[in-house]
């Protein structure tokens, strides 16, 4: 129920805990009465864009950002939102337009960067994600996130600074399994095979999450002369990961049907 006595500050703290804390219908209900009873409030309605982004409400939330940008085209907080909707729309060069607007008018987020440079990464446009990665590094040079995020977007451009990116994300945080099992795999495709196996083994077993680099490592392994009952671990996680891939395809399948 909400309460008329809330200030439009206490709206708008309310509807951004509730939306860091992915709590969206709560965020949602929270800056919807905000808009209603202070129409004329910038963040109460940025809220509600970025609300209504994350609900998949995309032309609305579009709408939301065109009208802030409106009264100031120099809000970088909507350039970000309004690029994200072009990138989820698949307007690549819209994107990037309003993309560079919100690095060029604000401060730089290494969060919002490091978002948008996942989603560029996962639509394979690598020489995007390795920007967005870059200036992310230029804000925090030690997040091994953003260092394993260039390193395998110069893989996949076949840059050269690939291997010693991927060895940087390591030194800053040996125990970044991804980084590390993306680096074990660069070793594996160069044919560099005790490098492979040497970095996979140093993964534990527990911690893997990628089906082929555990093949690739059983497979060096059986190389090195390794009987099979030392392998039954390794084949148990590949059992159980897998399953959990079944899984993962048949949850891909349903959002596709949905969407």
């Amino acid at each position: 129920m909400p309460d008329d006595y809330e200030s439009s500050k206490d709206l708008e703290e309310r509807g951004f805990r509730h939306w860091e804390r992915f709590e969206l219908d709560e965020a949602l209900s929270a800056f919807e009465e905000g808009v209603r009873r202070f129409p004329g409030d910038r963040k109460l309605k940025l809220g509600l864009a970025f609300t209504r982004l994350d609900l998949g409400d995309l032309p609305e939330a579009r709408t939301l950002f065109e009208e802030l940008l409106q009264l100031d085209p120099r809000d970088d907080e909507s350039w970000w939102g309004l690029g994200r909707i072009h990138l989820l729309l698949s307007n690549y060069g819209e994107a990037r337009y309003a993309f560079d607007q919100a690095l060029h008018l604000g401060k730089p987020d290494e969060r919002v960067l490091l978002d948008v440079a996942r989603e560029w990464y996962a639509l394979g446009m690598y020489e995007e994600s390795r920007d967005f990665y870059a200036r992310a590094l230029e804000v925090n040079p030690k997040n091994p996130e953003s260092l394993l995020g260039l390193g395998a977007s110069a893989y996949w451009l076949g840059r050269p600074e690939a291997e010693q990116t991927l060895v940087s994300a390591l030194e800053a945080d040996p125990g970044y399994h991804d980084a590390r099992n993306f680096l074990a795999n660069l070793y594996y495709a160069a044919k560099r095979h005790e490098e492979a196996r040497e970095q996979f083994e140093r993964i534990p077993i527990e911690a893997q999450s990628d089906p082929v680099s555990v093949r690739r490592l059983m497979r060096l392994l059986r190389q090195k002369g390794i009987s099979e009952s030392r392998l039954a671990p390794l084949k148990l996680a590949l059992k159980r990961l897998n399953r959990e891939q079944g899984w993962d395809h048949f949850l891909s399948q349903i959002r596709r049907k949905r969407s």
